[in-house]
C-alpha cells in the first residue's frame, strides 16, 4: 500500500486517541496498535531525504513511534508486528525465532517494554522492525554528518583502528580515500569475462 495510506491511518488513529484523552478515558489497545502499526510502515516506506530539518523531523517521529511501542508488552507487540519464523539462526550466529522467544522471556512477556526499547527492538526478529531499526540508526548518522561529526559506523570503525574509505570520481576515474590516512587509491575494475586479450588482432 501506499505511503498516503498509513498517513491517513496514522491521522485517523492519532484524532480518536486525542478523543479518548479528552473523555478521560486511557487509550485503547486497538488505537496505540493502529498508529504503531501506521508509523513504522510510513518510516519504512519513506524515501531518503536531504538536509537537517527534515532528518530532525524523522528521527523525532521515529522517537515518537518507539514511545508508543514502550506501553506495550510484548505479547501486544507481536500481534502487530509477530516474530519472524526462521530457526536457523544458531547456525549462522543471528538473531531468529528462537533468540526473540528467549529474550521476550527475560523481561517478560505480559512485562511493559518501558525503559527496554531499544535493546527490544534490537533483539526483536521482524524484518519490518529491523527495517524501522536500520531506517533509525540512518537518521542518527546523517544527521551528526550534517553537524560535523561522524557518521555511525565510520565512529565505530574508527574507533576500533579500522579504516573507512570515500569513493570520489574525477577525470573519469574512480578513487577511494583512507579517512585515517589521507591515502587514496584509484580503483581498478577488472575486465569483464566476456572480454579478452588481443594480441597482433587474434583474440586469447
Amino acid at each position: 500500500m501506499k505511503i498516503s495510506f498509513y498517513i491517513r491511518m496514522l491521522g485517523n488513529a492519532s484524532r480518536l486517541a486525542i478523543k479518548q484523552e479528552q473523555n478521560g478515558e486511557t487509550i485503547k489497545l486497538d488505537t496505540l496498535k493502529k498508529m504503531i502499526l501506521s508509523g513504522v510502515r510510513i518510516v519504512n516506506a519513506k524515501s531518503d531525504n536531504e538536509g537537517s530539518k527534515t532528518l530532525t523531523q524523522d528521527h523525532q517521529f521515529i522517537a515518537s513511534i518507539k514511545f508508543l511501542i514502550s506501553t506495550l508488552t510484548p505479547a501486544e507487540f507481536q500481534n502487530i508486528f509477530p516474530i519472524t519464523k526462521e530457526y536457523d539462526g544458531e547456525k549462522y550466529g543471528i538473531k531468529d525465532y528462537y533468540t526473540t522467544k528467549k529474550y521476550i522471556s527475560e523481561i517478560g512477556e505480559n512485562a511493559e517494554i518501558g525503559d527496554n526499547i531499544f535493546e527490544f527492538l534490537w533483539e526483536y526478529h521482524n524484518w519490518e522492525i529491523c527495517n524501522f531499526v536500520v531506517n533509525e540508526l540512518t537518521a542518527i548518522s546523517e544527521l551528526r554528518k550534517l553537524n560535523g561529526k561522524r557518521g555511525l559506523a565510520e565512529e565505530f570503525f574508527e574507533d576500533h583502528g579500522l579504516p573507512t574509505y570515500i569513493l570520489s570520481e574525477a577525470n573519469g576515474k574512480q578513487f577511494l580515500t583512507n579517512n585515517i590516512t589521507g591515502d587514496t587509491l584509484l580503483v581498478k575494475k577488472p575486465k569483464p569475462k566476456y572480454l579478452s586479450i588481443v594480441h597482433g588482432g587474434k583474440s586469447s
